[in-house]
């Protein structure tokens, strides 16, 4: 049975560039389907949006799919491959889909003459040669806003061939705020860090100001303990009690300030300070092997 074009595509899209695919073919009555394919190897194929250099090459494969960005992502990339004096080579097409707006994005050229053109459909090219070219050839993508079905796929027949990509820059089309960054276990651990010593440098303040006020009040008893209990009660006067205040208030905060220090020591509390603890910060917890690749014909 004839295939339309539209469903052509849909069979590119499942396998095309895959190592396996189930073909979704609806229809009404049973039918026999024979898809023509191929298969390249993975160690020809050559990433568009990659950074790279080669010399020397013979039959690269181009490829840059959509579907491996986010969309809205804003791609602008550019390879150069260059063909040696009095050799050509064959484009030979595996799939190319771009439509309207990012066939305007994307220009294929030979020697900066544009090898391809859009239509109102934008670029859409299955499987099948596209003719000889000497020189040069240039992929030039700026400002291709993705949308996830966007294909590049072809093959270049040539030999020592010099490949130069200088890879892709990517930002958002989305005006979202920027996520905020990643926090790394080393920042945790330094935050955890310090909060600790920060905890400990309270607690030896803390303890200091005790001492001191230990040693104040150990200077105090001494002084009290050179004087006889009967210049203690003639005393009425000290320099903590208020004068204004009645006699018999006086002698009973006298008496009870003596014997607190008659019963106590020291004459003092001691605070206890709750040793800090430290919760310990532990440790947070891919070669693919060569296989070919789909191309259907």
């Amino acid at each position: 049975m004839p295939v339309h074009f539209n469903q052509k595509l849909e069979i590119y899209n499942q396998c095309n560039g895959k190592r396996t695919c189930d073909v979704i073919f609806p229809t009404d009555s049973p039918v026999k389907l024979e898809i023509p394919y191929v298969c390249e190897s993975e160690a020809d194929l050559r990433l568009i949006s990659t950074r790279f250099a080669q010399n020397a090459v013979t039959f690269p494969i181009f490829s840059l799919w959509g579907k491996d960005y986010t969309k809205g992502e804003i791609l602008n990339c550019e390879c150069q491959m260059e063909i040696p004096k009095n050799m050509s080579a064959l484009i030979e097409v595996f799939f190319i889909y771009l439509d309207p707006e990012a066939c305007n994005k994307v220009i294929f050229s030979n020697k900066n003459i544009p090898i391809f053109s859009c239509n109102k459909y934008g670029l859409r090219l299955l499987y099948g040669p596209q003719g000889n070219i000497e020189g040069d050839m240039k992929i030039q993508i700026k400002d291709l806003v993705i949308e996830g079905d966007e294909v590049i796929y072809f093959k270049l027949r040539g030999e020592n061939m010099n490949i130069n990509c200088n890879g892709c820059s990517y930002n958002s089309d989305s005006p979202e705020s920027p996520e905020s960054p990643e926090v790394s276990e080393s920042f945790m651990y330094h935050v955890i860090l310090g909060t600790v010593f920060g905890i400990l440098a309270v607690v030896f303040l803390v303890v200091a100001v005790c001492v001191l006020y230990r040693l104040r009040k150990r200077k105090l008893s001494r002084q009290r303990g050179q004087r006889s209990p009967q210049q203690i009660i003639e005393n009425e006067h000290y320099d903590y009690i208020d004068d204004d205040a009645p006699t018999n208030m006086k002698n009973n905060c006298h008496s009870h300030q003596y014997l607190d220090l008659i019963n106590s020591p020291d004459g003092y509390l001691t605070p206890q300070v709750p040793a800090a603890h430290q919760r310990p910060l532990g440790p947070r917890t891919s070669a693919e092997s060569s296989y070919n690749r789909i191309v259907v014909q």
